[in-house]
């Protein structure tokens, strides 16, 4: 896990970040990228 500003992607205003865009599932169109970093970025809102 990569720590930013000493906290996780939990605690960053800057999710999705620069490192989520270039970890790609390749099987993902573009359209499905998107709509998986917004449900990941979504979720990660909730949990906090």
């Amino acid at each position: 896990m990569v720590v930013k500003n000493g906290k996780g992607c939990d605690g960053c205003s800057e999710a999705p970040c620069e490192i989520w865009m270039k970890t790609r599932d390749p099987k993902f169109s573009d359209e499905e990228f998107d709509e998986n970093v917004r449900g990941r970025v979504q979720a990660l809102r909730e949990t906090t």
